[in-house]
């Protein structure tokens, strides 16, 4: 195959001896590639690379697919193929010949890809593995060994997670925790699995006192942190774990993390606030809860649920006069109003109603003329 271009190798190669300019031992590679389509492949690039010190060459296959190195010192070499710019495959330790006919290593991209689709199913017929060259065998079972592995490992990922869920609907946090840690161990790549982690930690945080709902806050916490350094441009993980932050007494903290998420998602800005404002409220901090609950109402676009939650917010701090009479406190009513008018239809829209008619019941509307003179009882 390489029987002229050897001739012409040969023939210069004494011409360097004979002035002598060559000082060192040089060898021959060469070889033929196959394309996709079982034919050879034209103009495609072969590079080789000294595995040993610094320096490489690289040529073109001609119209036959075939490559020669003429003039390789000797020591081993990675030869990758190119083909358009990208690399199809790659061959180590290759050692040019030094005498008669050239080192060969040949390139079958249409049995590569046939291996390739048999590796990825772990199916190969007995003919395709008797017209294997050695090289190609061994890159066959490489293949099939890392795919027997990572089936094996995502049955056990798989397992794991699926575990997880299924005590988190059980709401049995303590076990959906340790099983969505084994998952992370697993394969810690997964966003899911430390979002999943956090849900069930915050979850089981909730349902402790003390030390222990602290550790488990903690927990949530970092599952947040490590989905976030995953995917940094998920607003909902911002969002969560601002929330996680102010239940843990971190409050500029979460209160940064909401501003994150409000930047990376500012459509649901509005959202961001009205998960502040509840968290704010179940804490018991209500003035904090309604402010939260006002920038969310007026948040672009206003998410106008949170003119309800003013209202009830508020409704907390109504008086009582001396005539038993409630007094709501300033804007209860308006917010209710508010409510209303922004979601006429809303799944609060009865209650808002009555609240706003009871309260209005509620107020002394009679009028006392303080100028009018009283009347005297007969005696």
């Amino acid at each position: 195959m390489f029987a002229r271009a050897y001739q012409v190798a040969l023939l210069m190669i004494g011409l360097l001896i004979s002035v002598g300019f060559a000082s060192a031992q040089t060898g021959r590679l060469g070889g033929q590639v196959i394309g996709t389509d079982g034919q050879p492949l034209k103009d495609a690039v072969v590079r080789v690379q000294q595995q040993e010190r610094s320096g490489g060459a690289k040529v073109k296959t001609n119209k036959r697919g075939e490559y020669l190195f003429g003039f390789l010192q000797m020591g081993l070499y990675s030869v990758i193929l190119e083909v358009d710019g990208v690399e199809k495959a790659r061959v180590n330790g290759v050692k040019p010949a030094v005498a008669g006919d050239a080192a060969v290593l040949d390139f079958d991209l249409a049995t590569e890809s046939a291996v390739q689709k048999a590796a990825n199913s772990g199916q190969l017929t007995e003919q395709q593995l008797n017209n294997m060259s050695a090289d190609q065998r061994k890159r066959y079972e490489e293949r099939l060994g890392k795919r027997r592995e990572q089936l094996s490992k995502n049955e056990a990922l798989n397992d794991a997670y699926n575990a997880g869920m299924e005590a988190v609907r059980a709401r049995n946090f303590e076990a959906a925790i340790v099983a969505f840690k084994k998952a992370g161990e697993i394969d810690p790549s997964q966003t899911a699995i430390w979002g999943q982690l956090a849900i069930a930690s915050s979850q089981f945080a909730n349902s402790q006192r003390g030390e222990a709902a602290t550790a488990a806050r903690n927990e949530a916490i970092a599952a947040y942190g490590k989905a976030i350094e995953l995917k940094p441009d998920d607003p909902n993980f911002h969002n969560n774990l601002g929330l996680e932050l102010i239940k843990q007494g971190k409050m500029d903290e979460g209160k940064q993390e909401l501003a994150n998420a409000a930047l990376l998602a500012p459509n649901a800005a509005g959202k961001f606030h009205y998960n502040l404002g509840a968290t704010l409220m179940n804490q018991g901090d209500a003035e904090a809860a309604i402010k939260a609950f006002q920038d969310a109402a007026t948040s672009t676009p206003p998410f106008s649920e949170a003119y309800y939650q003013i209202g009830l917010t508020l409704m907390g701090q109504a008086s009582v006069d001396d005539k038993g009479n409630t007094i709501p406190a300033e804007g209860t009513i308006e917010a209710f109003q508010n409510y209303l008018k922004a979601t006429p239809n809303g799944p609060n829209a009865p209650t808002a109603q009555n609240l706003i008619t009871s309260l209005q019941d509620s107020v002394d509307m009679s009028f006392e003329n303080p100028d009018a003179k009283k009347r005297k009882r007969r005696k």
